[in-house]
């Protein structure tokens, strides 16, 4: 599941939130996004951050340049479930629908709540006590990683944002870029 969010906070590199392709796009657009057609733009910045002429084989940011370039939500079972409960402003079934997202995520990429290395967990890397901390709470419905590789921040959905924020200073609100 891939939303696209405005830009209202800092963002810390290598957070799981798109620095690198973010990056590469300041480099041709410095101050904001071409008006164009958002699956066409999101083609030109993946193929610009992956260079043909780079020979180390890596690819990078598979879904970041969706994310940034198409507005809204995008991708597999998880967002149709997503979109679904937005239309019928179900925030239960949103908040489902999110969590599902978050658990094929660690299915696929598990390294990313408790990261290893030659097999022994990391404890010290680990994002566990934090999805312990902020899923335990009453006013939390679900949570998520942002990007593949996890980072510095866990996405929640709340009953009331503008409550959790107040309560919680060290949380902030997303907001989906729609256009």
């Amino acid at each position: 599941m891939t939303i696209s969010l405005e830009p209202t906070f800092e963002v810390r590199d290598r957070c799981g939130l798109s620095t690198s392709t973010r990056k590469m796009i300041q480099k041709i657009w410095p101050v904001k996004l071409p008006k164009m057609n958002p699956e066409m733009l999101a083609r030109l910045v993946f193929c610009f951050e992956n260079n043909p002429e780079r020979h180390d084989g890596i690819i990078s940011g598979a879904q970041d340049s969706i994310g940034i370039c198409v507005p809204g939500l995008a991708l597999a079972d998880a967002a149709d479930a997503c979109w679904e409960a937005i239309l019928k402003h179900d925030l239960d079934g949103f908040a489902a629908a999110y969590k599902a997202s978050f658990e094929a995520q660690i299915a696929m990429f598990p390294a990313m709540v408790n990261p290893y290395i030659n097999g022994e967990v990391l404890p010290e890397a680990s994002v566990q006590p934090y999805i312990d901390k902020y899923s335990a709470l009453e006013e939390v419905l679900a949570w998520k990683m942002p990007g593949a590789g996890g980072g510095g921040y866990l996405a929640l959905v709340v009953n009331d944002s503008n409550a959790f924020v107040a309560k919680y200073p060290e949380s902030f609100e997303l907001h989906i870029r729609r256009e």
